[in-house]
């Protein structure tokens, strides 16, 4: 059977496991969602929701209609690795709402906020159980999530970033971001705890495509400060994770 939540999004829990944790589990997640990026965000575009333990890999895939969310966790009773994945694909979601062009996507970028947002969310979760439905089933499962974003975080590699220094080297970068997520696990982790020091900054981040500089690369975060003085110190330290490539 599927499931409608908020008139929008529809979950698919065919499997028994599903039916049992898909939806609290994701309506958890999604209420931390709302209170960040607002209803308007976050319930702005119709969207499936389903786990495909075969795929290799989460995905938010654009080319259909409605939308949808592929989370790809082994098992359903694993709660934690949903929770980390569905997260990361709901922050492509809400940055897809302030798109003027659907397509476009500074990926060394969004990858990296995607990133630090999912280990904030997990947390938040950590932080937050009792408020899970499931939180009956196992109060100290909070431990479980506070190991996983843990173990994460903890797992780095050298900045790409920081070693690069021509338009190339980010080219490079950003055609293989997908592929080498640790050569930007220093920077993940700088924007988690960014997040954690200013939360209510948060929301700005799915605004960065209107400041994108012509050659695609890069993001105008001068221009982006003067249009959010509120936010200027958060985007001044977002600014920070771009490499500084003179002409």
């Amino acid at each position: 059977m599927n499931v409608v939540i908020g008139s929008v999004w529809i979950l698919e829990d065919g499997q028994a496991d599903e039916r049992l944790y898909m939806r609290p589990l994701f309506e958890f997640v999604f209420g931390i969602f709302k209170e960040i990026f607002g209803d308007k965000i976050m319930l702005a575009e119709p969207c499936i929701v389903f786990n495909a333990p075969a795929e290799p890999f989460p995905m938010l895939i654009t080319n259909t209609n409605p939308i949808k969310i592929r989370t790809t966790a082994r098992d359903l009773r694993y709660w934690a690795q949903f929770i980390y994945q569905v997260a990361h694909e709901l922050t492509h979601y809400a940055i897809r709402q302030q798109k003027k062009d659907k397509q476009i996507i500074l990926s060394w970028f969004e990858e990296t906020i995607c990133e630090a947002l999912s280990i904030y969310i997990l947390q938040l979760a950590h932080n937050r159980w009792h408020e899970c439905l499931l939180y009956s089933c196992n109060p100290a499962y909070a431990q479980v999530l506070e190991e996983y974003y843990v173990n994460i975080y903890n797992r780095t590699a050298d900045s790409v970033l920081k070693r690069c220094s021509s338009y190339a080297d980010l080219q490079h970068i950003e055609t293989t971001c997908q592929k080498d997520r640790e050569g930007r696990s220093m920077e993940r982790n700088y924007l988690f705890e960014i997040f954690v020091s200013m939360p209510n900054d948060i929301k700005v981040v799915i605004y960065y495509t209107q400041y994108m500089q012509l050659n695609g690369l890069q993001v105008d975060f001068d221009s982006w400060k003067v249009d959010n003085k509120n936010s200027e110190d958060f985007i001044t330290q977002l600014s920070l994770i771009q490499p500084a490539i003179s002409a």
